[in-house]
């Protein structure tokens, strides 16, 4: 599952940092711990701060027959339900060794769960689910050291994750930034709809009632890629506004390419049509800067900024 890197903000105690193996393929986690250290500084150095790290200890046994051969696909049955969590990623193994990682997106109480996609196998009464995710909070004093608080030029911190998966040692690497405001949007499924009255009829099966959140994450991740590809760091931006005109045109272009639309329009001609409105916003806002940043580590914004220059040969 990618990583996006976490902002945490100045002065908040008991902010969580989640991140999942990139082997849990192979397997839950166990035994992890982690060490924080500043990103230019060697691993060999003491950390910043090494926090204890929670695994998650859901495990249970499937009770009745699931997946793929029953009426609903995506129904997990369990007497307990005790540990899951909607949201989290599980991994599903059965008695031939087959295994999926199922994202759970519903629970009935000791009865069963639905996950987000049909099950590709069958989990009879000796099959498993076995938690993934990986927590640490972050350390007291060091979210209220004002010194940590990182300039948006400054590599981000890098958090060391140890831990067995498989009878193997690894180490999964993950990274922080401590920020005054931590970026964010507002945009929702009604800030799409306003655009395409017609969107809510357009949700695939699989993410019904979901109302596109997933498009608009993945429009974010997108657009704080993007953004940081420019010189800049998502967390900089103080005008919010901005920010969410361009994430609806990204959102909107996502949805175009995974099929939906307004009705009797030609797709290829509407993804065009919305990377050209989502181009000429990023440009206009963020390329050009027109845009308020914070350009050091004190939250004041500066209206006029002064623009990176790129110099190629």
């Amino acid at each position: 599952m990618a990583d996006q890197t976490a902002e945490i903000t100045y002065n908040i105690s008991g902010q969580i940092v989640e991140t999942y193996p990139p082997e849990m393929d192979e397997g839950p986690p166990s035994s992890a711990t982690c060490s924080v250290f500043d990103g230019d500084r060697s691993l060999d150095d003491t950390a910043d701060f090494s926090p204890t790290v929670t695994v998650d200890a859901a495990s249970l046994t499937v009770s009745s027959s699931s997946g793929y051969s029953q009426t609903n696909r995506r129904k997990v049955n369990f007497s307990s339900t005790t540990g899951l969590a909607v949201g989290r990623l599980y991994r599903l193994l059965n008695a031939d060794s087959q295994w999926e990682i199922a994202r759970c997106t519903r629970i009935v109480t000791n009865s069963y769960i639905e996950v987000e996609d049909d099950l590709k196998y069958d989990y009879g009464t000796t099959a498993t689910l076995k938690g993934l995710r990986m927590t640490f909070t972050v350390d007291a004093t060091w979210v209220a050291t004002e010194a940590n608080i990182l300039p948006p030029t400054t590599v981000a911190y890098r958090a060391v994750l140890a831990y067995t998966l498989n009878a193997l040692t690894r180490r999964h690497y993950t990274y922080l930034r401590l920020v005054r405001q931590a970026a964010h949007h507002n945009v929702s499924f009604r800030d799409l709809s306003a655009r395409w009255p017609h969107l809510g009829d357009d949700e695939f099966r699989q993410k019904r009632g979901q109302q596109f959140r997933y498009a608009v994450e993945d429009a974010w991740a997108d657009l704080r890629f993007d953004v940081r590809a420019e010189g800049y760091e998502p967390s900089q931006v103080r005008d919010v506004e901005f920010i969410d005109r361009i994430l609806i045109a990204k959102a909107l272009l996502r949805i175009a390419q995974s099929g939906a639309g307004p009705p009797g329009r030609d797709r290829e001609l509407v993804i065009k049509e919305i990377e050209g409105e989502y181009s000429r916003l990023y440009t206009k806002a963020i390329s050009s800067l027109k845009i308020p940043l914070d350009t050091g580590t004190e939250g004041v914004a500066t209206a006029k900024p002064v623009q990176r220059f790129f110099f190629t040969r």
